[in-house]
């Protein structure tokens, strides 16, 4: 009686595919398939040999025997149905596939078919775990690269460290795309399950086997139990108590951060990355924030004086008010135009507004600047520099326009010392030899390498 049922219920779903009673579906029934659950053993590959075999059969009454293309795809469909059914231990019936089981098929091969495609595609390692006081970092990035590695089924492998054991059963649900809802319906038993237990096991293993975490998984390695290895360091790295730490760092950064605009340092997108860490944090512990409380608590360390009205405009708005996303944009909105405004106001950006960090000073200007303020202007600040220093030297004259060679002080210490040689060698010709002579060689020498230099220098 079973066998005659499961018959009926396959040759219903060969229906269903477009291959109705004939010499086609006669000639499935022969090569050996008469029921859903055995025929799902084949490949692709391996159906497509059965239609090529099935289309070799002689005709029948002139007309060929054979399974359309599209006919053929919808059987693929089906094989591809009753496997995930089959991983999701739900019981195989045709009437199930019905034209949303075949459409959600031949989506579900579509996907699969671009994984293969991007197949070559890889994700960096993290580093290995050293320290179990680095387990936070180490584990989104561990748990990045798993979303990007695919097992027997075609889903991300990080499906087998799922938090909740029991597979999800109401179809219903809304799921972002098929990895995400075939990761939450598939049990976690079945050969398919094993082997990618087996694989996440083969990559976490050499990231924690150096390390303090390896005497906490060191006891699944003889069963490769990627699973159970994960969640057993999680348990110890993630634990209530460390969950508690989390959950008081998370709430001390919203109790205490504020942004007054007077800061360089710490600008306006510092201060929302701030917010929303601590928000992703408390999620992460499985404290989700309300976006009525995010709005209220982004408000209340919103402290700009500059920002008092926007604050008071976004109090006054309920959709602003119900959405952490759109209140804090529509301040980063206010404060762009509000530079740009004041930039435009200024002329070529010579003032910057006190909003974004910074009291409000004049950054433009002719004089000199450290290093690193000379990097924080943007190029048309220094080109405002340049043009302002290019101004004031055309206004001192045109002989501030010279161009020297050397340095002038050192150039009147030559003619200086020459005038001095000059005379020094008409004293020894003979030309002035009398006391009064060489007295007045002597203030010379003196005039210039003595004190009277000095306060020549200092006059001039």
């Amino acid at each position: 009686m079973a066998a005659a049922a499961n018959q009926a219920s396959f040759r219903s779903a060969l229906t269903r595919c477009g291959i109705p009673a004939g010499p086609a579906r006669d000639a499935i029934g022969q090569n050996g398939w008469t029921n859903m659950e055995d025929f799902c053993e084949q490949s692709e590959t391996e159906i497509d040999t059965l239609a090529k075999s099935i289309a070799r059969l002689p005709a029948v009454n002139g007309n060929p025997v054979m399974i359309p293309s599209r006919a053929l795809k919808h059987l693929k469909a089906m094989r591809c149905w009753t496997i995930w059914r089959i991983r999701r231990n739900l019981v195989i019936v045709h009437t199930d596939f019905d034209e949303d089981g075949l459409q959600w098929a031949v989506e579900r091969m579509a996907h699969e078919v671009r994984i293969k495609a991007q197949a070559t595609l890889s994700t960096a390692k993290p580093d290995a775990l050293k320290n179990l006081t680095h387990w936070r970092p180490f584990w989104k990035q561990f748990d990045g690269y798993c979303q990007g590695v695919r097992g027997t089924m075609f889903l991300p492998i990080s499906y087998v460290y799922r938090k909740t054991e029991e597979a999800i059963e109401d179809d219903d649900e809304e799921f972002a795309d098929s990895d995400e809802q075939m990761s939450a319906m598939v049990v976690l038993e079945g050969d398919d399950y094993q082997a990618d237990n087996g694989l996440l096991w083969e990559l976490f293993r050499p990231l924690v086997s150096e390390g303090a975490a390896w005497s906490f998984v060191k006891r699944f390695e003889r069963t490769k139990n990627g699973r159970g290895a994960i969640l057993a360091l999680q348990s110890q790295a993630d634990g209530s108590a460390v969950d508690q730490t989390r959950k008081a760092e998370a709430y001390q950064v919203l109790e205490n951060t504020e942004f007054n605009g007077t800061s360089r340092r710490f600008t306006y997108l510092n201060y929302v990355e701030k917010l929303q860490g601590a928000f992703s944090e408390l999620l992460d512990c499985d404290e989700a924030v309300p976006e009525t409380r995010k709005v209220n608590l982004f408000l209340r360390g919103l402290k700009a004086s500059s920002l008092e009205s926007t604050s008071t405009h976004i109090m006054g708005n309920p959709e602003m008010m119900d959405d952490f996303e759109k209140a804090q944009s529509y301040v980063q909105m206010v404060i762009s135009t509000k530079k740009t405004f004041d930039s435009e106001k200024s002329g070529n950006g010579r003032n910057v507004s006190a909003i974004e960090g910074g009291a409000g000073s004049k950054r433009v200007h002719s004089g000199s600047y450290a290093p690193a303020d000379w990097y924080a202007l943007s190029e048309t600040e220094k080109t405002e520099v340049r043009r302002l220093r290019d101004s004031e030297g055309s206004g001192k004259g045109k002989q501030s326009n010279k161009k020297f060679k050397g340095n002038p002080k050192n150039d009147k210490n030559k003619k200086r010392i020459a005038a001095l040689q000059r005379e020094v060698a008409e004293l020894k010709k003979g030309k002035s030899a009398t006391a009064s002579d060489s007295d007045q060689d002597d203030a010379v020498a003196s005039a210039q390498f003595g004190r009277q230099a000095h306060k020549k220098k200092g006059k001039n």
